[in-house]
């Protein structure tokens, strides 16, 4: 059977915001799932009972196909269901989960229709992830959703890719359209992070296209959808912000990578409200590093998840935690070994 691995790496950094580690500490417990056949985890959050939520894909009934999954395990990480959803014969995966106030769950993708291209898929569940409503908004080309949140009256946000332009959009609590932003509607951006500030309104982070090569792509948009500000990041060579987060200052940090100085390295953005930029750092442990996720301690430290290839290895592609500072200088770092990429 083949089986891709749901490894909850990204477990550590969320176990870090209770209860600082250091580099000495073992892992609590690892685990590796597996269905009918090959499934992947996207994105995973603790729950308020401890245990935890993931999103991701499993191998569908057709030849070419993928379905939707959401699945929830306890504490250690044992499975207590896991639900599919859009089995519909072609390929749906969701890309990011959060558990809502009410103990559910908002879940975003894409979800193919025949004929109509990609679309952004948006799914609501109840506690035990049974489907509450679903929106599809698409352009009829490559279209999908890869960041989504609660908003602080009771509603959501998520953000994606639309054809080639970024796009956030805010819904109700009902899954309603309020409005509807495109980013950039002159050249090609995705949008990979959302989160919402503390005046109401909203960050996103993601890539841009322009002639210098990919760089990173950062907008701030008011509660009713106005731009305020967007701008590039980036080296020239292929940069990319992969999470975002508002931190307790009224900055804002950036994880992500950039192919600047090499095949690939972990990139860490701290900039302020007005989008001007505190400070930079670029770590490396091998020829090909990324960051996927990022939270953020107590102390105003940060714990950044990803990956890290050893080529002298076999091109093993490993976990790699990376604890700094709250000014982004290395305290500790800790690869988990993997797979052949």
């Amino acid at each position: 059977m083949n089986n891709l691995i749901y490894y909850i790496f990204a477990a550590c950094s969320l176990l870090l915001l209770s209860h600082e580690l250091t580099a000495q500490e073992p892992i609590t417990f690892e685990r590796y799932y597996s269905d009918s056949g090959a499934v992947e985890g996207k994105s995973i959050q603790q729950t308020f009972d401890g245990g935890y939520i993931v999103a991701g894909r499993r191998n569908g009934a057709g030849m070419f196909s993928n379905d939707a999954i959401l699945m929830k395990t306890d504490s250690l990480g044992d499975v207590e269901w896991l639900k599919v959803y859009a089995t519909n014969l072609s390929d749906d995966e969701f890309y990011d989960v959060k558990q809502t106030t009410d103990s559910g769950y908002i879940a975003c993708g894409y979800y193919p229709q025949l004929g109509m291209g990609d679309n952004l898929y948006i799914v609501k569940t109840d506690i035990n992830g049974d489907t509450l409503w679903t929106r599809v908004f698409g352009s009829n080309l490559y279209d999908i959703a890869r960041s989504v949140a609660q908003t602080y009256d009771g509603g959501f946000v998520f953000a994606g890719q639309m054809d080639s332009t970024g796009i956030v959009v805010r819904l109700d609590a009902q899954g309603d359209t309020i409005w509807t932003k495109r980013l950039y509607d002159a050249g090609y951006v995705s949008l990979y992070s959302v989160a919402e500030t503390s005046d109401s309104g909203f960050v996103t982070t993601g890539v841009i296209n322009t002639f210098s090569g990919n760089q990173v792509y950062i907008a701030c948009i008011d509660k009713n959808g106005v731009l305020l500000w967007e701008k590039n990041y980036g080296y020239g060579g292929s940069d990319l912000g992969q999470m975002i987060k508002v931190l307790n200052d009224g900055n804002y940090i950036v994880c992500g990578y950039t192919q600047s100085f090499d095949f690939g390295d972990m990139y860490l953005l701290k900039f302020n409200s007005f989008g001007d930029t505190l400070w930079t750092r670029v770590y490396r442990k091998s020829e090909a590093n990324t960051a996927y996720s990022i939270d953020v301690l107590n102390d105003g430290a940060f714990i950044i998840g990803g990956t890290t290839n050893f080529a002298i290895q076999g091109n093993f592609t490993n976990l790699w935690l990376v604890k700094t500072d709250s000014m982004g200088v290395v305290e500790w770092e800790k690869a988990i070994l993997g797979g052949t990429a």
